[in-house]
């Protein structure tokens, strides 16, 4: 694994002269997956979300879900797309395009499915304790990348693919994630609008990340693990 420093690096490179497209995808991505958010004034009452108990009446609490389910089902693959998008700059040096971005949703079951999936697994060993929710979604981290360099995987192949790949390297993207600390404190006294900035440094660092997994693997064994060209 090359040093976490390097592949922030690498991921400035990357990002060098693209940042105008990908500060635009992250507003996209950003305010499409707050729709949930701002539909709640029109699904619950305003006095109930502000109740001071803290919980929602039966009926409110399952519109929550609802809702939120929703906003799951038809944004998932946007966020997949950004996050493939990241993967298509770093590999070609060129910037990203916009049915890269929207490109989940050709292949709609199989991303949102394998993502519900990844979802009840993290809830379940979460209900365990919180470290072990945390320490299985360091695992399942690189499912989107999988999802995409494989596309005969789905659901548990791709799952498992991620785990493997991430076996003795969770640490590391701990780590890579808490160097970010500083700019996100940073982001946070700008209101807000420097995480337009942050957001594709951090998931262009991870798709680095994903990257080094990968020359790792093949340089330790060379298995038959093809990734597909752009």
């Amino acid at each position: 694994m090359r040093p976490i420093s390097e592949l922030k690096d690498r991921a400035l490179m990357s990002l060098s002269g693209k940042w105008t497209v990908f500060v635009a995808f992250t507003l996209l991505v950003s305010v499409a997956s707050s729709l949930g958010s701002m539909a709640a004034p029109f699904v619950f009452n305003p006095e109930d979300l502000s109740s001071s108990a803290g919980l929602l009446p039966m009926p409110n609490y399952f519109g929550f879900m609802g809702v939120s389910l929703l906003t799951f089902l038809l944004f998932m693959p946007l966020a997949w797309g950004y996050q493939i998008s990241t993967l298509q700059t770093s590999r070609t040096g060129l910037e990203p395009e916009i049915s890269t971005l929207v490109s989940g949703y050709k292949d709609y079951w199989r991303i949102t499915g394998t993502y519900l999936l990844l979802f009840v697994y993290v809830s379940l060993w979460s209900l365990l304790l919180v470290i072990p929710g945390i320490i299985k979604t360091f695992s399942y981290a690189m499912t989107g990348y999988v999802l995409r360099d494989n596309p005969g995987l789905s659901f548990n192949g791709a799952i498992e693919r991620s785990m493997s790949l991430m076996k003795g390297h969770k640490m590391e993207l701990f780590v890579m994630y808490l160097s970010f600390i500083g700019w996100f404190i940073l982001a946070i006294l700008t209101c807000g609008i420097g995480f337009l900035w942050l957001y594709p440094y951090v998931q262009m660092s991870i798709t680095k990340f994903y990257e080094s997994l990968l020359e790792d693997e093949r340089a330790a064994a060379n298995p038959a693990v093809g990734t597909t060209s752009w």
